[in-house]
């Protein structure tokens, strides 16, 4: 195969997964954007960073907010937030911003009725990315069950 019918190739299969992606969809169009401004294997490596990374963020948000450790939830939500926020995961960086501000106040208030509300935005999230990761894989011929990048997922 030439490199146009490779690259050929590559566009069809980038216009299926764009075809696939609904007008509201933020983390699928931000995801989209990143392939197209940074490549395919960008994105497979930024989604292999992300969902450990935001899942660790989340335990240790629940875990400063059950021990009301305000600096620690601070610093989780940052990080999440920025995460979140870079992925197109816009719910779920509003809510951390909200876990943020109530760590910089030293006050718990509402935030393990918002952490129920971030638990399920990332189930949500992890949904999309997860499928997205997923499409990747498959347009790029490559295993979904034994790629190093999935196994992380």
């Amino acid at each position: 195969m030439n490199n146009e019918e490779e690259r050929s190739g590559t566009e069809s299969e980038h216009l299926e997964r764009t075809a696939v992606v609904v007008e509201d969809d933020q983390i699928m169009v931000k995801l989209l954007q990143l392939e197209e401004d940074y490549g395919e294997e960008m994105v497979l490596n930024v989604i292999q960073m992300f969902i450990p990374d935001a899942e660790a963020r989340i335990a240790n948000i629940d875990r400063a907010i059950k021990e009301k450790d305000f600096r620690a939830l601070e610093e989780s939500a940052h990080g999440l937030k920025g995460g979140a926020a870079n992925i197109g995961a816009t719910e779920i960086a509003t809510l951390c911003e909200q876990l943020e501000t109530q760590g910089e106040l030293g006050t718990i208030g509402d935030a393990p009725e918002v952490m129920k509300k971030l638990v399920r935005s990332w189930f949500t999230a992890k949904t999309q990315i997860t499928q997205y990761h997923q499409a990747l894989l498959k347009a790029n011929g490559r295993d979904m069950i034994t790629d190093d990048v999935s196994t992380s997922i």
